[in-house]
Formats: structure tokens, C-alpha cells, sequence
């Protein structure tokens, strides 16, 4: 008798980082077989009891979706909000490294630009409801000397490797140009438009630009939001 041999099926897919303003420190980490992750992101951020939307943080098309997800899950199950769930408290940085170690393609900023148009279809307001939520929090601009990063200071992206010089307490210095860091952000990334970027750079601390800025300038809880 003979017996076949059984094939190890594996899917192609795009795994993905979501973020929400609304449940800072939690992630969701998720994966699709599609080729675009904004009907999950619309879909997530229509649930009741999500009173804003979803970000993309990173996502990554790759050759085998299912064991790529299934190693992040292993690797921050210590982290895992809710067995039942895929939310992780864990800052977004950590899941970007380790996701963009896998061989893939980075879909991030396609994919972040696509979610916010598939959400504001079914609700126009919902990144009004956003931005005016941030001004709320009323939070100072960005600062390096007040975060205790010196000048002469540099800083590395945490998926290229390039690194950029602290030059003055609000600009830093990427391929001899003087530029904020948010235009760092997207001359490094490739995207045609600006993101939030102090979760891509880190200190020499190892601590990203986003954890020494949520240290220095805490959220105010008296605060009328």
C-alpha cells in the first residue's frame, strides 16, 4: 500500500500592527489572505464601543501569513490582553522589528493610506473625531532637549538602520539636511505623505522617540477630554 506524502500548505498573506488612539499601549496583531488589510481596519473601527479608528502600524506581505502570525503570538503571548482576543499590550515598536525581520514586502504606507479611505467612507467624521481627540490631550510639541536627548545626539530607525543627528532641539539632521523629524520620517519611509513618527525612532537607550516624549510629557488626567 502506498501513502501520500502530506503537503505542508502554506498561504500567502499580509500580517499586520494596528493601533488606536483610544487604547494607548494595545495593539492588535492580525493577518489576511487578501491583498489589503482596510476592510479589517473599516470593520474594526465601525465595532460599538470603538469611539475612534484604527492605524495601521506596520503590515508586511509574506510567504507563509499563518506561521509568521503564529510566531508573533508566541513570542508576546506574555502580553496577550485576552486569550480569546489578538490584543497585546506591547509597544508597537517591538511587533515593527520583529515583523520586518521576516522576508516580505512592507505594505505599511499604502496600506495606512487605504484604511483611512475604505474608514471615512461609512464615517466621514471619524478622523475629525480623532484629531480633535489629540488636541484634547493637549499635549506639547516634540522637544529633545526637554526629553534629555542631547544635542549631537543620534537616533536609529528601528526597520532601515538609518541613523539621524539631534541638531537642535527640534530638528535633527538625516544625509546632510537639517529637517524635522516627521520629514526624516517620510524621506526614510518612501511615503508621498507625513506619519506620526516617533514610534520608527529610538535613542540609544533603546527607547523610542515616542516612549521618552509619553515619559516626559504624561498624559494630563484633570484634563477636560
Amino acid at each position: 500500500m502506498m501513502y501520500e506524502t502530506p503537503i505542508s500548505l502554506t498561504i500567502e498573506g499580509i500580517v499586520y500592527v494596528l493601533t488606536n488612539e483610544a487604547m494607548p499601549g494595545i495593539v492588535k496583531i492580525g493577518r489576511t489572505s487578501g491583498d489589503t488589510v482596510e476592510r479589517r481596519v473599516a470593520e474594526l473601527s465601525r465595532a460599538t464601543g470603538v469611539p475612534l479608528p484604527f492605524r495601521v502600524a506596520v503590515a508586511r506581505r509574506v510567504h507563509d501569513a499563518v506561521k509568521v502570525e503564529k510566531a508573533l503570538h508566541i513570542a508576546f503571548g506574555r502580553e496577550r490582553v485576552n486569550p480569546a482576543r489578538e490584543f497585546f499590550s506591547v509597544e508597537p515598536f517591538r511587533l515593527i522589528e520583529l515583523l520586518n525581520a521576516f522576508p516580505g514586502t512592507d505594505l505599511t504606507p499604502e496600506a495606512e493610506a487605504a484604511a483611512e479611505r475604505e474608514v471615512k467612507k461609512d464615517e466621514p467624521r471619524a478622523y475629525e473625531a480623532e484629531r480633535s481627540f489629540e488636541q484634547k490631550k493637549r499635549r506639547p510639541p516634540l522637544n529633545f532637549e526637554e526629553m534629555g536627548l542631547a544635542i549631537g545626539s543620534e537616533l536609529i530607525h528601528v526597520e532601515t538602520g538609518d541613523v539621524i543627528e539631534i541638531v537642535e532641539a527640534k530638528k535633527v539632521r538625516l544625509r546632510d539636511e537639517v529637517v524635522s523629524l516627521t520629514r526624516a520620517q517620510q524621506i526614510v519611509s518612501g511615503a508621498p505623505y507625513a506619519v506620526q513618527p516617533g514610534r520608527y525612532w529610538k535613542a540609544a537607550d533603546g527607547r523610542t522617540i515616542s516612549e521618552h516624549y509619553e515619559a516626559t510629557y504624561p498624559h494630563d488626567d484633570d484634563a477636560d477630554v
